[in-house]
């Protein structure tokens, strides 16, 4: 009993409160119907018979229009509260109803009374709501707020402000009441409330404000809605700020050759940039364009060789402003002889499904001196490049596609290559296979072949050289690199791993080691086999008491055979450098050869063009500290050793009674054990 009681004491005021909750949710889903009517059909009445309706709204007194509003609004919260129409069907209706009365003359009340009994509650309702003369009077007493345009972007610097503007409307009926306020206290308003249409004027103000981007929102508060604007300020620094592009300049000229680069000056932010730019008395081989200016340009920098003489020449040029000073270092290359092109390779397979792509790299290089600068181009479209241009070495990556040519079709196509030098061209073979059709497997390829590095480096220095890896087969070509790690700490490769083709660094540093020779061996492996690599290092001191002969030896071709004489050799052309360490200049000496196979280590003959012996080559003067010499010749192996594997190193100053050159075959050094080659691993 007492349950019940309690129940009933808490049930009343829970339905009135529920009651109360509803009818005001039904005003607000009728004022959405209003108003979406308003949009639908409010542009179909004329003038005329809008005044008409808005007149006999007029007669109506505030207590009427109250009295009516209020019972439809309980008859639609009991629909809505016993769960007989939803909130989205009560809209829907309403509007629909309040349209269908926009299309005639006739008044709503004497239309629906013929048909009132027939018509859903929804409707019922929505005929109460809009009182007994007209729905589309409702309509036009209904006030709808609009704005324009929406968010508004400004961009200032520290302590600037600047304004914009947007506009209120009513775009219904009746009067609109409005206010305005923003959310952040860089932003004002005015005005800040309003009737009807007005501009609101925005003023944005950066004064205390740091560098960065801000947000800010605007709210537009009325009894027919509320609408939002947002204000994007991005805050800027009072000074301008300065890029010089390229950061640094580099030429690579013949004697005699002039050249000229373009220095960029770039302003960022506001303000006036003033600078000036000057080079040191290092460089008189440097002229500018100009020496001062404001804001952005661009400046011309020539570099004229005239009276310098091969070598390597380094300056800077300085520019100053008030946002700062930059530096941009330069470095001329004066070579003895002109530029020479060179193209590897000079034709390039591709084998590929219809539909599929592939590249592969075409290397450029400069084997001469000065500057080598190039441009390449494709005669066919299915060929693109990149890069296009280049100065000196480079690589371009060569990529075909195969839409739009027919399966079971060969083409040819050619890239030449044009420069300040010569012009070389690259011949392009392409067989579009059908999908599904075999193709050749991967094949792994490197350059240089064998994988030999010599490195000669004073203590501290570091170095580093590239080789390639590509695929002359088909199909992907997986490649990683394997460095015993004991070798790390002087040794890295980069990348160590990738797909078909790849540009790999060696990279030596010599900071820990102790003068000395050092050799690291690194193997490539792949899907389809493997490749090792040797490098060579070499490290000496900065200066040694008395002579000190150190040497190096690098293979630079593939063996051929040749007869001399009716006898057979198998030639290897190799290159022998010899550097004075000491801090006194050595005497004229030698160079002799050996290779070391299972049977023992043999003295092999080194021919060098030029010299009278065809066992060794050896140095008409003495050679001086710090400078060394190098000899390009081929070394001469019997034809026996054809298949197999040998070592093969370069002593410097080596003689045991030399028969040939007794007097010129010992120089006292001050180190005896520093004078012979890494090994170098030749395949036969």
């Amino acid at each position: 009993m007492g349950d019940t009681q309690d129940h009933e004491e808490i049930k009343e005021p829970v339905k009135d409160l529920a009651k109360e909750i509803t009818q005001k949710y039904t005003q607000e889903l009728t004022r959405e119907a209003i108003k979406k009517a308003i949009k639908s059909k409010r542009k179909d009445l004329s003038e005329t018979e809008i005044k008409r309706l808005e007149s006999q709204l007029k007669k109506l007194t505030d207590s009427e229009k109250a009295t009516r509003f209020k019972e439809a609004s309980e008859e639609i919260s009991r629909e809505i509260l016993e769960g007989n129409i939803t909130a989205e069907k009560a809209i829907e209706e309403i509007s629909t109803v309040l349209e269908s009365s926009l299309e005639t003359k006739v008044s709503f009340l004497a239309r629906a009374a013929l048909s009132l009994k027939n018509i859903p509650l929804p409707v019922k309702i929505a005929i109460l709501i809009i009182f007994p003369l007209t729905a589309a009077i409702a309509l036009f007493i209904m006030p709808s707020l609009s704005t324009a345009p929406g968010d508004l972007n400004f961009d200032l610097n520290e302590g600037e402000s600047d304004s914009d503007q947007f506009h209120v409307s009513n775009t219904g009926g009746g009067v609109l009441l409005w206010t305005a306020n923003s959310d952040q206290p860089w932003i004002s308003l005015n005005p800040e409330r309003g009737a009807n249409e007005g501009n609101v004027i925005v003023l944005v103000d950066a004064e205390d404000m740091e560098e960065g981007t801000y947000e800010g929102t605007i709210t537009i508060e009325s009894l027919a809605g509320t609408e939002q604007c947002q204000v994007n300020l991005v805050v800027g620094s009072e000074y301008p700020g300065m890029i010089v592009n390229p950061h640094s300049i580099e030429f690579y000229l013949a004697e005699g050759e002039v050249a000229s680069r373009e220095l960029q000056i770039s302003k960022e932010g506001s303000g006036t940039l003033e600078w000036h730019i000057s080079t040191g008395p290092e460089c008189p081989w440097i002229s500018l364009s100009r020496e001062s200016g404001t804001n952005s340009d661009t400046l011309t920098v020539t570099a004229n060789t005239e009276g310098l003489e091969p070598g390597t020449y380094e300056g800077t040029i300085t520019i100053e402003s008030n946002a700062g000073t930059e530096q941009c270092p330069m470095r001329l290359v004066v070579g003895s002889q002109p530029p020479v092109l060179a193209v590897d390779p000079l034709s390039i397979d591709f084998e590929l499904e219809e539909g599929k792509s592939g590249e592969e790299e075409l290397r450029i290089s400069n084997d001469g001196g000065g500057m080598l600068e190039w441009e390449a181009s494709a005669d066919e479209s299915w060929i693109t490049l990149s890069p296009e241009s280049g100065i000196n070495s480079g690589t371009v990556t060569v990529t075909v596609d195969t839409d739009n040519l027919s399966p079971g079709e060969e083409y040819e196509g050619t890239i030449t290559i044009e420069s300040n030098a010569e012009n070389e061209e690259c011949i392009i073979y392409l067989n579009v296979l059908q999908e599904g059709e075999d193709k050749e497997d991967p094949i792994l390829a490197v350059d240089p072949d064998p994988l030999s590095f010599n490195f000669n480096l004073l203590e501290g220095e570091s170095d580093s050289e590239e080789f390639y890896i590509s695929n002359e087969g088909e199909g992907d070509l997986e490649w990683n690199i394997v460095l015993d790690p004991d070798w790390s700490s002087w040794i890295s490769i980069n990348p160590d791993a990738g797909i078909n083709l790849g540009t790999v660094t060696v990279s030596v540093d010599s900071s820990d080691l102790d003068p000395g020779q050092y050799t690291a061996t690194f193997k490539i492996n792949s899907n389809v086999g493997a490749e090792e690599g040797t490098v060579n290092l070499t490290v000496y001191s900065e200066e040694t008491e008395g002579p000190d002969l150190v040497a190096f030896l690098e293979v630079t071709g593939d063996a051929t055979t040749e007869v001399e004489e009716n006898d057979s050799y198998l030639a290897v052309p190799i290159s022998v450098t010899v550097r004075n360490q000491g801090d006194e200049a050595a005497d004229i000496f030698k160079i002799s050869t050996e290779y070391t196979n299972l049977s023992g280590t043999y003295s092999v003959a080194f021919r060098v063009p030029g010299e009278s012996s065809i066992w060794y080559p050896y140095t008409d003067a003495p050679l001086a500290p710090g400078e060394q010499r190098t000899f390009n010749g081929d070394v001469l192996f019997r034809v026996s050793l054809d298949g197999e594997t040998v070592s093969l190193t370069a002593v410097a100053d080596s003689c045991s009674e030399d028969e040939f050159k007794p007097a010129y075959c010992r120089v006292e050094e001050s180190n005896e054990e520093n004078n012979q080659s890494p090994a170098v691993e030749i395949h036969f």
